[in-house]
């Protein structure tokens, strides 16, 4: 907009403040009595509008304004402010809503709530999958979805093959994510910006104490400032922990004291940022520069009073001079209040940013439990109380929760188990009298599942803890064991009365034996059966001993018969020995 004339700058006086407020483009009606406006804009902030008027005739008993279509909500409501007609559009959204007030002593008013079209990204937790794209990509395409809004977004780098939204807003989906890139988010009458804060632009304003400044209020906090900022997460690939550092980044000149040297006041190493799932480095790069970001800009903030006007808007930068060395300087604007009323405007502008982030300032995942309950948090440890008998058949164990009432039988508890299918699966259920640790569906106390089995000193485990870890595997309640030794490597099946199965790769054998002394031996030597007592090997069908030499060999008596018919030949020399040959 035009400079505001010199004097009204300086002592806010002369020039007259005209207001212009329009609804699906047309201007409100002479008729229409205009109390006070205030249209509030700032960074990462839906901007909204509130437009206070006279009605209600309390001897009518009626708000004529309020009840008729001229401001019925889903309108678009605009707002011009300036200096003698001369005026700049200073907000433009959607009703949302009417309040009606009336006091005992004064006017009946009737306030209106209007709100930037993004209003709309903020009202309902979605869940979805987003697949190959991009940060930039996902913005885009999440406010394409609404029609009245245009994605003006920086471009990112960094493609996933998936980012998953689970019960959260679009708004707080992207503003989240655009944190943790350095970027912010501002929505302007229908234009959906993110981007980084731009340090090289001209300053919108110089602002003077003692001239142009109305009412000031800036704080320095060293609190916020820190050294340095590490971030870490895990590369699952290398299987290595990936780090980025940074220690200062371009941030306003305001002041003649640096975040590098206020964070020697706090006697700190260093802000850490720590993320146990995989990121990518350049996430992680980024992620770093973005908790420096949020330390340098949170150095000085607070507010500065002036005569209206519409030149700065939020992620701009004004000049600051007249408030001596600790806050002279280039500030950063964070946000914009135009408040215009009894034929005054002011423009109040906040500095700096907050230090803290967007998830740590809003709610922005769901209630625990979907509200459904009361939620419980974290893990808890169970004891077996009964095995049998689900009354809803849905294959369910009672597990008592002693910190919950250490009495009761307890609470039925899905198990959770290697394998599971239709009638397939693995089924290794606890005993009675068990520990169990259990966790919990969406944190809701009536969804409990029994995630695996705890030993302890009390309940000791059947193979003694060693840190090469050779052996593993499986022992029953009555000694029934599965073992494997990674060592040997081997396999060994042993029940408790000694019959047992070792296949070792080691000793190149698999061995079958039995408490009796009866053995099977498999190994590069050939097989070998024995027993102490007798063999016998019996066939409904054919038997046939086949091999290069073969030998039996009686100790007492041998005997071979043929019910039908028996055969002794040779197609070379056959002989038949003994101290005396009876043949027929």
């Amino acid at each position: 907009m035009p400079p505001i004339p010199g004097s009204a700058v300086e002592t806010g006086s002369v020039a007259l403040t005209t207001l212009t407020v329009k609804v699906d483009g047309q201007a409100l009606p002479g008729t229409v009595s205009v109390v006070a406006v205030d249209i509030v804009r700032q960074l990462n902030r839906i901007p909204y509008a509130h437009l206070l008027l006279h009605d209600g005739d309390a001897a009518k008993q009626e708000f004529e304004l309020s009840s008729g279509d001229l401001l019925t909500p889903g309108k678009t409501l605009e707002i011009e402010g300036g200096y003698n007609k001369d005026e700049t559009l200073l907000f433009k959204g959607v009703i949302t809503g009417q309040r009606i007030q009336a006091r005992r002593r004064g006017d009946s008013l009737l306030h209106v709530q209007a709100r930037d079209p993004a209003f709309r990204l903020t009202l309902a937790r979605k869940s979805r999958y987003f697949s190959d794209l991009s940060d930039s990509d996902l913005f885009e395409e999440i406010v394409a979805a609404y029609s009245d809004l245009t994605a003006e977004v920086e471009a990112t780098t960094v493609t996933y093959p998936e980012i998953v939204q689970y019960q959260v807003t679009d708004w707080d989906l992207i503003v989240t994510r655009a944190e943790k890139l350095g970027l912010y988010c501002l929505p302007d009458d229908g234009a959906f910006r993110i981007a980084k804060p731009d340090l090289g632009q001209t300053p919108a304003l110089s602002l003077t104490y003692g001239r142009n400044i109305f009412d000031m209020d800036l704080e320095m906090d060293a609190r916020t400032q820190v050294s340095k900022v590490t971030a870490t997460a895990w590369d699952h690939a290398n299987q290595a922990v990936i780090s980025a550092e940074v220690e200062d980044i371009p941030s306003p000149s305001q002041g003649n004291l640096a975040g590098a040297d206020l964070a020697g006041v706090n006697q700190m190493a260093g802000l850490e940022l720590r993320h146990s799932g995989a990121l990518q480095q350049q996430e992680v790069d980024a992620w770093a520069a973005a908790g420096m970001l949020k330390s340098r800009f949170a150095k000085i903030r607070g507010s500065v009073c002036l005569q209206g006007n519409a030149a700065v808007k939020p992620g701009g930068l004004v000049e600051l001079s007249g408030l001596g060395e600790r806050f002279n300087g280039t500030a950063f604007v964070s946000g914009v209040r135009h408040m215009i009323g009894g034929g005054d405007w002011q423009t109040t502008i906040e500095l700096g940013l907050p230090q803290a982030w967007h998830h740590a300032e809003f709610e922005v995942n769901a209630t625990p439990a979907a509200g459904f309950h009361p939620a419980i948090n974290g893990l808890h440890t169970g004891i077996v109380t009964q095995l049998q008998d689900d009354p809803e058949g849905e294959e369910r164990i009672l597990v008592r929760l002693p910190l919950i009432d250490s009495a009761a039988d307890g609470v039925w508890s899905r198990l959770a188990t290697l394998d599971a299918g239709n009638e397939r699966g693995t089924v290794f259920r606890p005993e009675i009298g068990d520990e169990v640790i259990v966790g919990f569906v969406n944190d809701d106390p009536h969804e409990p599942v029994v995630l695996g089995m705890l030993h302890s000193s009390n309940k000791p485990a059947p193979l003694p803890a060693s840190d090469d870890n050779h052996e593993k595997g499986l022992v029953t309640r009555s000694g029934m064991k599965l073992l494997f030794n990674d060592e040997t490597p081997s396999l060994t099946i042993e029940t408790p009365k000694g019959k047992q199965i070792v296949i070792d790769d080691k000793e190149g054998s698999i061995l079958i034996t039995d408490e009796t002394g009866n053995s099977l031996t498999l190994n590069a030597d050939g097989i070998a059966l024995e027993s102490p007592k007798a063999i016998k090997l019996k066939a409904r069908q054919d038997v046939t001993i086949e091999g290069l030499n073969v030998e039996i060999k009686a100790s007492a008596a041998a005997s071979v018969e043929g019910s039908a018919s028996a055969a002794l030949k040779s197609s070379g020399a056959t002989e038949v020995k003994g101290s005396l040959v009876q043949i027929n």
